[in-house]
């Protein structure tokens, strides 16, 4: 009888284990794409540059919405001539981060920044 707790109680610790282990791998995965772009890609890079870096986006702006896209950025927060912003953003909700890289008409990188909130 004791030795079936002691079994159910390491399957439980693999289990978790093996959550978390996916989680890292899965939040690694994200930063290293995305960041890798934020490290590399330079101002005066293009779109396409960004895209063969980190991939497709998770989602893209006009460059008039904030972090969270269902709030528009004060005027303060806007950057002159982006009208392309491409968002990257972590799956892990409890580690939120996202990377943004703003356009010009031209598809030339003009601002970049990694938002986090910890």
């Amino acid at each position: 009888m004791k030795q079936g707790k002691i079994t159910k109680t390491k399957n439980i610790v693999l289990i978790i284990c093996l959550v978390l282990f996916s989680a890292l791998i899965l939040y690694f995965w994200f930063t290293k794409n995305s960041s890798d772009a934020m490290k590399y890609l330079t101002l005066g890079s293009t779109y396409s540059e960004l895209i063969k870096m980190a991939g497709n986006p998770s989602y893209e702006t006009d460059g008039s919405l904030w972090v969270e896209p269902e709030h528009k950025k004060s005027d303060s927060e806007l950057i002159i001539g982006c009208v392309r912003e491409a968002w990257y953003e972590s799956w892990l909700s409890f580690l939120p981060s996202k990377h943004s890289f703003c356009f010009n008409n031209k598809d030339i990188l003009i601002h970049k920044y990694h938002w986090q909130s910890w």
